[in-house]
């Protein structure tokens, strides 16, 4: 019975650990996040100097299209980051009885949203250098 008792304490102690690890990865998820916002900021400044700058309709029309599919993209990135903080602050209050499914399955969200700030690191990269 007691080592039952040790199992189940080293089970809620590694869930303990690892729900500190994912909300670690969360508050570093939400730092890219803000730094994303910052530099869409940034780019809709420059997107106003470049705005001024340009000579055709066109180029003025592309540098607009691009902006607006970034700001849309940290708009849906910032929602999957919400999601996943109510999805962390769900787990804490159902931590002893997260499985290693759940971890798997958050680990994989993720995974997935931090592609997609890598995504829009690079969209960004390039938009700055077209510039």
């Amino acid at each position: 019975m007691e080592d039952l008792l040790t199992q189940i304490l080293n089970e809620i102690k590694g869930l303990s650990q690892r729900m500190d690890r994912l909300e670690n990865k969360v508050d570093r998820l939400e730092s890219k996040v803000d730094q994303l916002e910052s530099k869409v900021d940034r780019l809709d400044g420059e997107v106003s100097l470049i705005k001024s700058d340009m000579g055709t309709k066109t180029q003025q029309d592309e540098t607009i299209g691009i902006v607006k599919a970034i700001q849309h993209n940290s708009e849906i990135l910032n929602a999957r980051v919400e999601g996943l903080a109510i999805s962390t602050v769900s787990l804490e209050a159902l931590a002893n009885l997260a499985t290693k499914e759940d971890m798997n399955h958050l680990s994989a969200q993720i995974k997935v949203v931090s592609t997609h700030l890598f995504d829009h690191e690079v969209e960004i990269h390039k938009l700055k250098a077209v510039k």
